[in-house]
């Protein structure tokens, strides 16, 4: 009973202190420059793909809300949308 109390206790344990001892490592990368260490911490493409989403949606809301006060520049705002779309695909690696 003693060792299961304890091994759940490490187990805590290891679960409290994880995220700090990743945002240690983080910080420590980015104190030193480190860009290999911070590339392995960081998931850059997953980050770049879901901001592109993000940003691709509210370039086309706005645009559609434009779009019904200003039929021309809505359609101006789709249509620079989609051209920006495949920028983004490039530069992240898609």
């Amino acid at each position: 009973m003693r060792r299961l109390f304890l091994l759940i206790l490490i187990l805590l344990a290891v679960y409290v202190a994880y995220p700090y001892w990743t945002l240690h490592r983080l910080e420590q990368a980015l104190l030193s420059n480190n860009a290999e260490a911070l590339k392995r911490i960081v998931d850059f493409p997953a980050i770049g793909a879901s901001m592109k989403d993000k940003v691709d949606g509210r370039l086309l809301e706005k645009s559609d809300q434009l779009g019904e006060k200003r039929p021309v520049l809505g359609d101006i705002g789709t249509a620079l949308t989609n051209i920006l779309g495949p920028v983004g695909h490039w530069r992240y690696g898609r």
